[in-house]
């Protein structure tokens, strides 16, 4: 189960997330918590006693492939465009619109 953090007031102790270097590309999450934690660390916020972390479950997303249809307000021609298996489509699949 995935799992949550929650913060137990408004701001964030800074070394607790605090990555070596704040936008490391290998930990991109830690790096973002620090950026935050600065931020509210700087509007003058106590720090955060303590970090609490809630098991949070949901039911896996169901089949996102299919197709989209769209339709041209101009014109009101309709075009259809393909939906890929994780929810994407192709960028260059609105170029016929």
């Amino acid at each position: 189960l995935p799992s949550l953090l929650l913060l137990c007031s408004s701001s964030l102790q800074s070394t607790y997330f605090a990555p070596t270097d704040p936008m490391d590309r290998a930990d991109p999450a830690r790096g973002r918590l620090a950026v935050l934690s600065s931020h509210l660390l700087a509007a003058g916020a106590e720090p955060a006693a303590a970090l609490e972390r809630s098991p949070a479950s949901a039911a896996a997303p169901g089949t996102r492939a299919g197709v989209l249809a769209v339709v041209d307000s101009r014109t009101g021609k309709r075009y259809e465009v393909k939906v890929s298996e994780d929810g994407t489509v192709r960028a260059t699949d609105f170029k016929k619109v």
